[in-house]
């Protein structure tokens, strides 16, 4: 009975505290206060200890009080885990309670916002779609250096083509008329200036061709009248020395230049005329004057087999003796070059050749008196009968080709036709 009075006259507000703090430790991690006032009457127990280390009961007692402050401190760490464990399970509870109530209210608030949230998204595709319109009309007005009048007539073309609904673009629209009115005023303008700069340039290009083209013509002019007068200058030469070579001739022949020689044919009693350029006085050697494209040998033997003019010496000789009494004796041809520059050559025909000549000349003779005396003439058409004349091979065959691709053209025509 003495001892529990002495108890109860020794319990303090202190030692009562660190009662209920030993019997429940969480007591002090929730209440700072608390745990100051409960760490001052630790503190106040712990310094009325008075070390004594000369002892091994005073050493006991340190090690004693050391003890129960770490188990105090162990009692208390140990509640702060318990009561961690308890608010993190606490936590996750409300994470979960949060998360399921969240994503529900989500999708109401989704479901009850839809319309308007569909509706957004419309105008702002509207709103994008007439902003786009606004820009391309923008960009279609800028004129760059790389434009054409036809380009700008097209994108002029295509912004005029732009229809402004009033629906579409609601309190837009008049800025985006006021931009098409802009887009036109000004594509309008600048087609027309490059209507005209085009047709400057195109102008100017017209009156340099025609200048250089003049000034082509006239040096062409110049150049041809130069050249003719260079070549008129190089044929009077020429003629004046195939004049020297003839008088040359002539004198070296001695005879008359350009005398007709008449005679009647003996054999076919045809009348016969020959005109040769010089008819010599005292002698048989007789001469005349062509002109020719080249005094080549290939080129004079062409023009002797394509102008007969062994058949001319032939005739020279028989007129010679016929109406001279002069055998011939020879036939020299003096050429002259018709162009610079304007060559000279005298070659005399061979007897070989003005007996075939004269053969011909016979020949011709006899056919000739045939002829006016049956008033048959051979040649093209003389016969009296009609007769086929076909198309030439190649002619036909072009006309077959394109007879067929007409005619497969029709037939592919048809077949569509047939088809639709």
């Amino acid at each position: 009975m003495a001892q529990a009075l002495r108890a109860v006259e020794d319990e303090t507000p202190q030692t009562a505290l660190v009662a209920q703090v030993s019997a429940n430790p969480g007591l002090v991690l929730l209440d700072r206060e608390r745990f100051d006032q409960f760490y001052e009457a630790i503190k106040a127990e712990t310094d009325k200890l008075v070390p004594d280390l000369t002892t091994e009961k005073g050493r006991k007692e340190i090690a004693s009080m050391a003890f129960k402050v770490a188990k105090t401190k162990t009692a208390i760490d140990a509640a702060g885990k318990l009561l961690n464990e308890e608010a993190r399970a606490k936590i996750n509870i409300v994470d979960a309670a949060r998360r399921d109530i969240r994503d529900k209210l989500d999708a109401l608030k989704d479901e009850v916002r839809r319309p308007l949230t569909e509706w957004e998204a419309r105008e702002e595709e509207r709103v994008a779609a007439c902003d786009a319109l606004v820009e391309r009309m923008k960009a279609a007005a800028v004129v760059s250096l790389e434009d054409t009048a036809e380009t700008v007539a097209q994108r002029l073309a295509k912004v005029k083509a732009f229809a402004l609904d009033e629906g579409q673009f609601q309190s837009s629209l008049p800025l985006a008329t006021a931009q098409q009115e802009a887009a036109v005023q000004a594509l309008t303008a600048a087609q027309a200036r490059l209507v005209k700069e085009e047709a400057d340039r195109a102008e100017l290009e017209r009156l340099r061709a025609e200048a250089a083209e003049r000034e082509a013509r006239e040096r062409a002019e110049a150049e041809a009248k130069a050249a003719a007068e260079a070549a008129e200058r190089q044929r009077q030469e020429a003629e004046a020395r195939a004049a020297r070579a003839a008088e040359e001739e002539q004198a070296r022949i001695d005879g008359h230049v350009e005398r007709s020689l008449i005679w009647k044919d003996e054999e076919t009693g045809i009348w016969l005329k020959s005109r040769p350029d010089v008819i010599p006085n005292s002698s048989g050697d007789y001469a005349d004057l062509k002109t020719t494209v080249s005094v080549a040998t290939k080129a004079l033997e062409q023009s002797l087999s394509s102008y007969d003019y062994p058949m001319q010496g032939a005739l020279v000789g028989m007129a010679s003796e016929a109406v001279l009494g002069i055998p011939m004796q020879s036939f020299t041809l003096v050429w002259v070059e018709k162009t610079a520059p304007f060559c000279v050559r005298v070659t005399t025909l061979t007897p070989d050749d003005l007996e075939r000549g004269r053969m011909q000349v016979r020949s011709a003779l006899r056919t000739m008196a045939r002829c006016l005396d049956s008033g048959e003439w051979p040649g093209p058409g003389a016969q009296h009968d009609a007769e086929y004349l076909s198309l030439p091979a190649y002619a036909a065959k072009r006309i077959d080709e394109e007879l067929e691709i007409q005619a497969a053209s029709a037939n592919d025509n048809h077949a569509q036709h047939e088809a639709a």
